[in-house]
């Protein structure tokens, strides 16, 4: 009798121990993620960050505003001339008239 209930117990104990090194791993597992997670996170603030001081900047001044009016969407001011210049062709690909 004393036998039967000393081997269910430790059938238990093994059990108990069992579970406590898998729980045990997972800890490890969700530190790790975590650990991603923040780096993340971080990236993400610093992403905040940056474009928060764009907006404060757009709100606050004109020259802001006057920049992305020129480099995004090709605009010029009141009195000023635009001027593309266009880069020069090679001699081979130009084409020469006379000979069409």
């Amino acid at each position: 009798m004393y036998r039967m209930i000393i081997v269910i117990l430790l059938i238990l104990l093994v059990i108990m121990q069992f579970q406590f090194w898998q729980q045990r791993a997972s800890v490890h597992e969700i530190t790790e993620i975590l650990a991603a997670q923040r780096q993340d996170n971080e990236q993400i603030r610093a992403s905040n960050e940056a474009l928060a001081a764009e907006v404060e900047d757009l709100r606050q001044g004109m020259q802001a505003v006057e920049e992305r009016a020129r480099s995004q969407l090709g605009l010029i001011a009141d009195g000023e001339q635009f001027i593309q210049l266009i880069p020069a062709q090679p001699e081979a690909q130009r084409s020469d008239p006379d000979e069409d």
